[in-house]
């Protein structure tokens, strides 16, 4: 009987955390799995959902000194003793076990996360963009999580199976009717790690051109005293890293996702749009794609402060464009991003059934 070994090395808990937290219980009522990883709070996630969880919790500067060759232990382990046949590489970082895992004799499955195209500095293109393309010459499938990114491996891997599986809103919310604020001010909301990437600094940046507006900012970073600094004079509140989000998008009007990239497919898109929320996003590909050119979501130019004012100035002004886009939003969901979609998809490509 084929058992099936997923593993995630990521230090921090993110995007593709939260699509583990989503495949997980889609497969594990058809195949024995295990999961390993080395973050505890996806440990914790995952062991509550009932599903076999190995976590390597290693701690501060030792964690990517030691994840490789750990890893690699790990994998003879569970190929020797427990019968793991195939494995999921899960990223960028797993994604190095890729020959240690063809040595073995696993079937080998990498997760492709990221538009690699939109790496800009010369260290990441050098180092990370090299290594991650020579581990996936090992592999036997790539899965990606949005037709954007396996496009761009298709291009470099012609001859490799590439299939796209894009991420997925598990259980989609109940529809909402948004009530205004007490104050008068419309709600925007954003959601994501507080990193440069990210782009909340140029939301900020608009707020400025803003004053009928409020905003609240959910995650935490390593840029969150600078953010926050940048912010003193308007009226935003960062309420940290939140396990439930569900409240926030509820209360807010707007969401607004600024990231500059790489992006594969966010998370707090889709389930902004499956909120039935009006969503202004950057244009990158998959942001493209999942509102279908901006049908299901306002897209403004990546990186422009001004077109991203333009952009939350016309939906405050039409509360009726508003309404129109959080429906096509929630629709694109329903149509496109749902979890019985994505579950057919995935047994399939995993070779589960």
């Amino acid at each position: 009987m084929k058992c099936l070994l997923v593993v995630s090395l990521a230090t921090r808990f993110g995007g593709g955390e939260t699509y583990l937290e989503q495949l997980a219980p889609i497969l594990r009522d058809r195949i024995p799995l295990t999961v390993f990883c080395i973050h505890p709070e996806l440990k914790n996630r995952l062991q509550s959902l009932g599903i076999h969880t190995c976590c390597l919790n290693l701690a501060g500067k030792w964690t990517d000194v030691f994840r490789i060759p750990l890893s690699i232990l790990a994998l003879l382990y569970f190929r020797l003793f427990r019968g793991e046949s195939h494995v999921v590489l899960n990223g960028h970082a797993p994604a190095a076990l890729a020959l240690p895992a063809r040595l073995l004799g696993y079937r080998i499955f990498v997760v492709a996360h990221l538009n690699l195209t939109e790496r800009k500095t010369l260290l990441q293109r050098l180092l990370l963009h090299r290594r991650y393309l020579l581990s996936l010459r090992f592999v036997d499938r790539i899965i990606c999580v949005s037709e954007p990114v396996a496009a761009e491996l298709r291009a470099i891997f012609p001859r490799k199976d590439i299939v796209a599986i894009p991420n997925w809103i598990a259980d989609i919310p109940p529809y909402c009717n948004r009530r205004p604020s007490s104050d008068g001010k419309l709600r925007l909301l954003f959601v994501g790690r507080l990193v440069e990437l990210k782009g909340l600094a140029l939301l900020l940046s608009a707020m400025r051109h803003l004053p009928t507006v409020s905003l609240t900012v959910v995650g935490e970073g390593q840029a969150r005293d600078a953010l926050q600094k940048m912010a003193l004079e308007l009226d935003v509140e960062f309420v940290g890293f939140q396990k439930i989000t569900r409240p926030y998008f509820e209360r807010a009007d707007i969401f607004v996702n600024p990231t500059r990239g790489p992006e594969g497919l966010p998370m707090v898109s889709l389930e902004a749009m499956a909120h039935g929320m009006p969503c202004i996003l950057s244009d990158l590909p998959v942001h493209v794609d999942i509102s279908q050119g901006g049908e299901a979501a306002v897209l403004f130019k990546c990186g422009s402060v001004v077109d991203l004012t333009i952009r939350i100035s016309e939906l405050i002004a039409n509360p009726p464009l508003r309404d129109q886009y959080g429906t096509q939003a929630r629709q694109m969901i329903l149509d496109h991003y749902c979890g019985s979609i994505a579950k057919n998809k995935y047994l399939q490509a995993l070779e589960i059934e």
